[in-house]
């Protein structure tokens, strides 16, 4: 039973990992002995406050590094084979890639982590990502034989597609957050299926739902460049990056003002796609109808999700193979009784029922879309579809219960 496990994360803080950090909270305060190493500090995003709790738990990778050089390079002569083993396994994974150099230095970060995992009784290892994070559960594993699970959620089940399949073969478990992830490891690697599981990320369903006190006069709304308080307020939230789709929101709201609906959307997030968004608005003089809010914490975008009555989520499948699973948001949206308009990409699927908790859009976003904001008359479905989603949070993605089917997982290894 690992008493004292230690949770790897890629980055600390960081809005994009939300979900990771609600579970994090519910295991240390299982675990009352745990640990989390953070391979690397953002130092570009402000700490978010609502995960403030978890700093008192976490160390960095770079923290006693110089200190315990000598330890490490010590460690590195008296176990030449380990240290052959190591360099033979990245560099038949990895060459001629860039990643081969990335793990050829942080094998003494790696082998530090280790050390502390030694010498304060840590018992397990669970990375809470599929790539960077698990590549040093598995190093740590190779050179002190603690034992490691992982979990896999989007992006970082394809970013490192050479060595996924070791490390699901050295690992004790492998955590999804979706059926849809659930099945495609299971069928790319059927040997190793057994180790799969899917344990989806949740809310606390426990927690009054608040659509049902609904309100638009919170302070941030009133910042809002919204014109008419009677018009629709329709809200997107994420990381402007391609796999989000958020120029398809532009193309939504020119149709939307063409047909002389009354709306107003506002974008909460930041990334690489935010000057060609804000390009964009300019260029089709959307700007009394459009307002990008850069990127806030659970707590600020909370009293968004209390005024909005569309959740707009235009998630795109890309090319290599890097989609949204079930995007928090949709959650977050169901709780607040947010309507939620989505495109069936990735898992979207498990959590949006179309016409039963919100309405899953199959073929041209901006056109269907357009079409359930413009008929929305329909108030007894609607009641129904915030009853659902709401009731789906409860039986499907309550986090107490989730995390104790986590907890389980882990104590078992």
């Amino acid at each position: 039973m690992p008493e004292n496990p230690l949770f790897v994360l890629g980055q600390f803080p960081t809005y994009s990992e939300t979900f990771i950090y609600r579970e994090l909270i519910l295991l240390v305060k299982h675990f009352s002995n745990a640990r989390i190493v953070v391979l690397k500090k953002n130092r570009y995003v402000l700490p978010n406050p609502d995960f403030a709790c978890l700093e008192q738990y976490i160390v960095f990778k770079q923290d006693g590094f110089l200190r315990h050089l000598p330890r490490v390079i010590f460690l590195i002569i008296v176990n030449p084979l380990k240290t052959l083993k190591y360099l033979l396994m990245i560099f038949s994974l990895y060459f001629p890639q860039k990643d081969l150099l990335v793990y050829i230095r942080d094998f003494f970060y790696f082998l530090h982590i280790g050390l502390y995992c030694r010498e304060n009784g840590i018992t397990h290892i669970h990375a809470c990502q599929a790539n960077y994070p698990a590549a040093c559960a598995l190093t740590i594993m190779m050179f002190f034989g603690f034992s490691f699970t992982f979990s896999a959620h989007a992006n970082d089940l394809y970013t490192d597609l050479a060595s996924l399949k070791y490390k699901i073969s050295k690992t004790g478990g492998v955590i999804c957050c979706s059926k849809n992830n659930l099945h495609y490891l299971s069928q790319t690697y059927p040997e190793q299926a057994h180790k799969i599981i899917c344990i989806y990320h949740g809310l606390a369903a426990a927690e009054e739902n608040p659509y049902l006190n609904r309100r638009k006069n919170t302070e941030d709304l009133k910042e809002s460049t919204k014109k008419n308080q009677a018009a629709l307020s329709l809200l997107a939230v994420g990381r402007m990056v391609p796999k989000k789709g958020f120029t398809a929101l532009i193309d939504l709201a020119q149709l939307l003002c063409s047909q002389k609906t009354a709306f107003h959307l506002d974008i909460i997030g930041g990334g690489p796609e935010e000057k060609i968004l804000k390009q964009l608005i300019r260029e089709k003089n959307l700007e009394d109808y459009i307002t990008l809010h850069g990127q806030y914490s659970y707590s600020r975008v909370k009293d968004f999700y209390a005024g909005a009555d569309f959740l707009l989520v235009p998630s795109l499948a890309m090319k290599n193979l890097d989609s949204d699973q079930i995007p928090n948001v949709i959650l977050e949206a169901f709780r607040y009784g947010v309507i939620v308009i989505a495109n069936n990409t990735g898992a979207i699927h498990e959590a949006v029922i179309n016409r039963k908790t919100g309405f899953l859009v199959k073929s041209n976003f901006i056109r269907e879309a357009s079409s359930i904001i413009n008929n929305r008359k329909n108030s007894t479905m609607y009641q129904a579809i915030r009853h659902h989603a709401s009731a789906l949070i409860a039986e499907k993605f309550n986090i107490h219960k989730n995390i104790n089917h986590f907890i389980q997982v882990l104590e078992k290894k």
